[in-house]
Protein backbone atom coordinates (compact mmCIF):
# COMPACT_ATOMS: atom_id res chain seq x y z
CA UNK A 1 0.00 0.00 0.00
CA UNK A 2 1.30 3.42 -0.82
CA UNK A 3 1.83 5.95 1.63
CA UNK A 4 3.42 9.44 1.94
CA UNK A 5 7.10 9.89 3.13
CA UNK A 6 8.73 13.67 3.95
CA UNK A 7 12.27 14.17 4.31
CA UNK A 8 13.21 16.42 6.25
CA UNK A 9 16.99 17.81 7.81
CA UNK A 10 16.55 18.99 11.41
CA UNK A 11 16.08 21.72 12.57
CA UNK A 12 13.77 23.11 9.58
CA UNK A 13 10.99 25.10 10.05
CA UNK A 14 9.47 24.21 6.92
CA UNK A 15 9.89 20.34 7.59
CA UNK A 16 7.91 20.96 10.82
CA UNK A 17 5.66 22.78 8.68
CA UNK A 18 4.56 19.85 6.67
CA UNK A 19 4.72 17.83 9.35
CA UNK A 20 2.06 19.70 10.96
CA UNK A 21 -0.27 20.26 7.73
CA UNK A 22 -0.40 16.65 7.33
CA UNK A 23 -0.70 15.82 10.68
CA UNK A 24 -3.70 18.16 10.49
CA UNK A 25 -5.52 16.75 7.77
CA UNK A 26 -5.23 12.86 9.11
CA UNK A 27 -2.66 11.76 7.05
CA UNK A 28 -0.15 8.65 7.79
CA UNK A 29 3.18 9.83 6.67
CA UNK A 30 7.30 8.45 7.67
CA UNK A 31 9.70 10.75 8.16
CA UNK A 32 13.45 10.35 6.80
CA UNK A 33 16.16 12.56 7.62
CA UNK A 34 18.57 13.40 5.02
CA UNK A 35 20.89 14.37 8.30
CA UNK A 36 21.72 10.96 8.92
CA UNK A 37 21.01 8.76 5.67
CA UNK A 38 23.58 8.82 3.27
CA UNK A 39 21.03 7.36 0.68
CA UNK A 40 18.60 10.11 1.91
CA UNK A 41 21.62 12.53 1.61
CA UNK A 42 21.73 11.38 -1.70
CA UNK A 43 18.32 11.37 -2.95
CA UNK A 44 18.05 15.22 -2.56
CA UNK A 45 21.00 15.91 -4.70
CA UNK A 46 18.50 14.89 -7.26
CA UNK A 47 17.21 18.35 -6.86
CA UNK A 48 19.22 20.90 -7.79
CA UNK A 49 19.63 24.57 -6.76
CA UNK A 50 17.05 25.72 -4.83
CA UNK A 51 15.36 22.72 -5.47
CA UNK A 52 17.85 20.56 -3.42
CA UNK A 53 16.00 22.11 0.36
CA UNK A 54 13.87 19.93 2.56
CA UNK A 55 11.13 18.91 2.63
CA UNK A 56 10.37 16.94 -0.17
CA UNK A 57 7.12 14.88 0.16
CA UNK A 58 6.48 11.42 -2.13
CA UNK A 59 3.83 9.43 -2.01
CA UNK A 60 5.06 5.84 -2.87
CA UNK A 61 7.77 6.48 -5.47
CA UNK A 62 5.31 9.73 -6.90
CA UNK A 63 7.22 12.95 -6.24
CA UNK A 64 4.38 15.21 -4.64
CA UNK A 65 6.93 18.23 -3.86
CA UNK A 66 7.95 20.45 -1.23
CA UNK A 67 6.29 22.33 1.57
CA UNK A 68 4.21 24.36 -0.95
CA UNK A 69 2.99 22.20 -2.81
CA UNK A 70 1.72 20.17 0.07
CA UNK A 71 -0.01 23.67 1.22
CA UNK A 72 -1.71 23.67 -1.87
CA UNK A 73 -2.84 20.37 -1.95
CA UNK A 74 -4.66 20.16 1.49
CA UNK A 75 -5.81 23.75 0.79
CA UNK A 76 -3.62 25.63 3.29
CA UNK A 77 -1.76 28.63 2.56
CA UNK A 78 2.25 29.02 3.41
Amino acid sequence: MKHYTLYCSADNEFCSIAKNTLTRNNIAFDTLSVDTNSANESLMRVFEGENNKTPKVFYGAEYVGDLGDIERLFNRTV
